[in-house]
């Protein structure tokens, strides 16, 4: 599996967010999007899902463009989460979830969909959730179900934009732990956008390095992100030292 995008320009009205952006993801992959608010991460995301196409370039998923799958099969390839999904306080945690199996049933759920989210709700530690409702939530407790959804919809390409925002660190550590058992035991390929570049350097095989929307580097966090490249993306000064075997940012000044 192979997600493939060349020379992708996209703009909103009479402003451009992404000038001639290209990169490959491969299965086995988890990718962080970095880069400052405004820098296009999210638009990159969008146009990489399927969900805006470009008013230049191609989006390649096995060879085939992303656009001429049909809607159905695209939803059973790739997930995408957005920054911000807006709920129903008073849906149960369980038909919440449920929904993201739709692109596998047309009616009524089967006993694969049901399996499938209970599998999740067991793998996120939210079982004992399934039966509350949205409204009652905890804003922890809230990301696992929105990720749980996602997850349920069983594809092999994740897209989640910046999923640990104005979450506490106990949880982003959590959430990471788990993107990366997926990516190693399932094959999945995530991308995800973040703001933390410690959480790339410790988690991430690979990065994409955004300004102004145009890529300052991408390819393995080992090669791509350094001082130089977090300078010239975040303009930030900093300093990457080494504890316990992981690269770790420093701001200076």
């Amino acid at each position: 599996m192979k997600l493939c995008f060349r020379e992708i320009n996209f703009s909103y009205r009479e402003h451009q967010v992404l000038h001639s952006v290209s990169g490959h993801m491969d299965s086995g992959w988890l990718t962080c999007v970095l880069g400052e608010n405004g820098s296009g991460k999210s638009t990159l995301l969008k146009c990489i899902s399927g969900i805006l196409r470009p008013e230049r370039g191609i989006v390649e998923l096995d060879d085939r463009g992303i656009h001429n799958l049909h809607l159905r099969e695209r939803a059973r390839r790739i997930a995408y989460t957005p920054q911000y999904i807006k709920t129903d306080n008073a849906e149960v945690v369980y038909d919440f979830i449920l929904l993201g199996r739709k692109p596998w049933f047309s009616w009524k759920e089967g006993e694969a969909d049901k399996a499938a989210v209970f599998e999740i709700m067991e793998k996120l530690s939210i079982s004992h959730l399934a039966f509350r409702r949205m409204g009652e939530l905890s804003g922890g407790e809230r990301q696992k179900v929105i990720l749980a959804r996602t997850f349920a919809q069983g594809t092999d390409i994740i897209i989640l934009d910046e999923p640990t925002n104005n979450l506490d660190l106990s949880f982003q550590m959590e959430l990471f732990h788990f993107l990366l058992r997926e990516v190693r035991e399932q094959g999945k390929l995530i991308i995800t956008a973040v703001h933390d570049i410690n959480m790339a350097l410790r988690f991430a095989s690979h990065a994409i390095l955004l300004k102004e929307g145009r890529v300052v580097s991408s390819g393995t966090v080992q090669k791509t992100v350094n001082e130089e490249s977090i300078l010239k993306t975040l303009n930030v000064k900093n300093r990457i030292v080494e504890i316990d075997n992981t690269r770790v940012m420093v701001p200076l000044g």
